[in-house]
């Protein structure tokens, strides 16, 4: 009789708990699905083949991974990045110089944007290729049926961190201001929230521009209702970064706010970076007539991002099946 082979197992590396955030906790899985069934991704234990970077703004972000990949790397027979972001040193400081080093390392380096495979080139880590966010590998449940001038919002804290300064408070006071202009012109709303932390920021703002529109919606335990809710939309603003890539899942074009670099990087990767508005631009009217502007031309828009996002999910599953075949 034949003992049955184990599949290969790749370590993740990245953020995998207590993050209370819906981006982080849905690519886990995300990339597990990718990689299934011949490589099983394991988020602890030692008991691995291959290292894997994970979902997220890790590279060149968050000083606590260079450790642990390396310690990864250390041990398997190969490694890898899937659709992982990296930190622009004008924002992150500049800690490259370890990162290159595992980075030529890795077998394959897959990142979410063009800004982030030009970030890796100049590096000369020339291995690197824009496979976008693992995240647009999902498909929404629910069809699009928009209703005229509807408009999903999603904002939240930064822990006042702003990409060109200011405090989350005074954003979320201009962003208010700019959403009831839009109200007097008869837009309505829904409201998501993809981290914990932003549920009650969100709704302080909700209860100020609109308190009869519904409720926010809780994106980490209401999938479902955040898919259908967004179905209805005309146009989205999101500030968080997966917030956006949930209405390009679901086709609704989206104006994104940069409170961070990554969130270009995202965009660009699906031809959006002309709906990015800085979060550091207060001027009164910027953020009414941008999703103005961009509901003018949806229909150019919308067909432009499903393309583009379309594109990069076929680029994905190319991706995980050459590493499927590299490694097994």
């Amino acid at each position: 009789m034949h003992r049955a082979v184990r599949p290969l197992r790749a370590r993740y590396i990245g953020y995998t708990k207590g993050t209370m955030n819906h981006g982080d906790e849905a690519l886990i899985w995300i990339i597990r699905e990718l990689l299934a069934p011949e490589i099983e991704v394991l988020t602890e234990g030692d008991e691995y083949d291959l290292a894997l970077l994970g979902g997220g703004t890790l590279i060149n972000q968050s000083p606590w991974l260079i450790d642990a990949f390396e310690a990864a790397l250390n041990k398997a027979k190969g490694g890898m990045t899937l659709g992982t972001g990296v930190g622009d040193p004008a924002f992150w400081g500049d800690h490259f110089e370890r990162w290159s080093a595992l980075l030529n390392r890795c077998d394959f380096v897959g990142v979410r944007g063009p800004r982030s495979v030009q970030l890796l080139h100049q590096r000369q880590i020339e291995k690197a290729i824009c496979v976008g966010d693992p995240y647009l590998w999902l498909r929404s449940p629910v069809e699009r049926d928009p209703i005229p001038r509807r408009l999903g919002v999603n904002l939240g804290g930064t822990n006042n961190s702003l990409w060109g300064g200011g405090k989350d408070q005074e954003y979320l006071e201009y962003a208010a201001g700019e959403l009831s202009a839009l109200r007097r012109k008869d837009w309505s709303f829904i409201w998501l929230s993809v981290w914990e932390q932003d549920l009650p920021l969100l709704e302080r703002v909700r209860a100020r521009v609109d308190s009869l529109s519904p409720g926010v919606i809780d994106v980490r335990t209401q999938p479902l209702e955040a898919y259908a809710a967004l179905a209805g939309c005309d146009v989205f603003l999101g500030e968080k970064l997966h917030a956006s890539a949930m209405a390009a899942v679901a086709g609704i074009p989206f104006i994104a706010l940069e409170y961070q670099p990554k969130v270009v990087d995202f965009a660009a990767s699906i031809e959006m970076a002309d709906c990015c508005l800085s979060t550091a631009i207060r001027e009164p009217g910027a953020l009414t007539d941008k999703i103005e502007e961009l509901h003018g031309r949806r229909d150019v828009a919308q067909m432009k991002m499903i393309e583009a996002r379309d594109r990069l999910r076929l680029e994905l599953i190319e991706f995980t099946r050459a590493i499927e075949k590299r490694f097994c």
